[in-house]
Parts: C-alpha cells; structure tokens; sequence
C-alpha cells in the first residue's frame, strides 16, 4: 500500500513536470489558478476514489466479513449502478433550474453519508438491514453529484477548450454487432441513457453562459452610462 502510493505520487510529480515544459500539454497546468476549476476537480478526484474504493474494497469486505460469492458480493452493488444511470439526468436538469452549489453539496453529503453507513456493517448484518441502505445512500449522492461537476469543470474553463470538450462528451461512436450491423436496440438505448447527463450537463452549462453574459452586458452599460 506504501509502495503504490509512494509510486503514484511519484508520477504525479513527474506528470507535473511533464505538462509544464510542454508546447501542448494535455491538461494546461494554468487552468487550476481557476479557484472554481480547482475545487471542482478536487471534488472530482475524491468522488471517483470514494467509487473506485467502494467497488473493490467493499466488495472485497463483502467477501470477507459477510461470507458474500464472488458473485454475490458484485450483484449487491448493483443498486449503485443503476442509481448512476436513472438519476445523472435528473440532478442535471435540477442542477439547470437552480444552480450548481445546492447539488454538489447536497452530493458530497450523500455520499459521505454513504460510506459513514457502511463503516457501520457488521459481519451477520443482513444485506436489506444494513447493506442496502448504505449503498442506496452512496449510489444517490454519486447521481447528484456527477452532472453537476462535469458543467461547473467546463463553466471554469476557456470557450475553445470547452467546446472541444462539449464536442467529444457529445460523440458517441457506434457499436457494430456480432453480425456487423448496426448497434441493438438494447445498446442504443443504454447509449441514449449514458448521453443523458452530458446533454443536461451542456444545458446546464449553456445557462452559466447566458447569466454571465447578462452580467457583463450590465457591467459595460453601467461604464457607458458613468462616462
């Protein structure tokens, strides 16, 4: 555990330095004097690691205390996976209606909450007593959380860049299946649902724009009208 922290720190480093001397880094180190840019990708960073730990460490947990399959121990963190993929799209258009910063503390509490309730797992707890609420609690927090902090990263960020970026979170290649035809109905539809949050995450985006347009507009007739 030492040793892969030690390594990971390691490149971090390296990659900082990597991306400093560059001519065309793949993440412009500049971007994080954004303070709003910096806090949303700290977010980012412990929300994938606090998913990331969830899927191995408490399956892995799963296994060990509560005498969980392999399989069992994967099918219960099913509720997670389907929480992500029902209300992504959701939190984005709540998220459009009022803002960012509800959602996003809303989120990290959820998920917090989330993993304080599976601290609290005992081997001989029952997966619908104990196992299922915290789960459901995380898997919520997740689904609040992700839309809101893809559109406030890219609300952060330069308009080339954010188009760019706009472009490749819309395309979604096709899938041919095993006859070389064109994508199933079944896998069409999971697509639709994957694009789901980045198109809300774009709406969303595309409000933060139009309020500070608005803003500026009022700050130059303020000038015009001072002169």
């Amino acid at each position: 555990m030492i040793t892969a922290a030690a390594v990971s720190l390691t490149a971090a480093v390296a990659f900082a330095a990597v991306e400093r001397r560059s001519g065309h880094p793949m993440l412009p180190l500049e971007m994080f004097r954004s303070r709003q840019f910096a806090s949303a990708t700290v977010l980012a960073l412990v929300t994938y690691a606090a998913l990331g730990g969830v899927i191995f460490l408490f399956v892995a947990f799963l296994q060990i205390s509560l005498r969980y399959t392999a399989l069992q121990a994967g099918a219960a963190t099913l509720p997670v996976t389907l929480l992500l993929l029902i209300g992504s799209g959701p939190s984005g258009a709540i998220a459009q209606r009022i803002g960012p910063r509800i959602p996003l503390t809303a989120g990290a509490v959820l998920t917090g909450a989330g993993l304080l309730l599976m601290a609290q797992i005992h081997p001989g707890d029952s997966y619908l007593a104990a196992v299922l609420p915290s789960l459901a609690v995380f898997g919520t927090g997740l689904a609040v959380l992700i839309t809101p902090i893809t559109a406030t990263v890219l609300a952060s960020v330069d308009a080339p860049r954010r188009d760019r970026i706009r472009r490749q979170q819309r395309t979604l290649p096709p899938r041919l299946d095993d006859r070389g035809r064109g994508s199933s109905p079944c896998r069409r539809a999971f697509r639709h649902r994957l694009q789901r949050p980045s198109q809300a995450g774009s709406r969303l985006l595309g409000r933060h724009d139009h309020r500070r347009r608005g803003v500026i507009r009022g700050r130059a007739a303020g000038l015009d009208h001072d002169r």
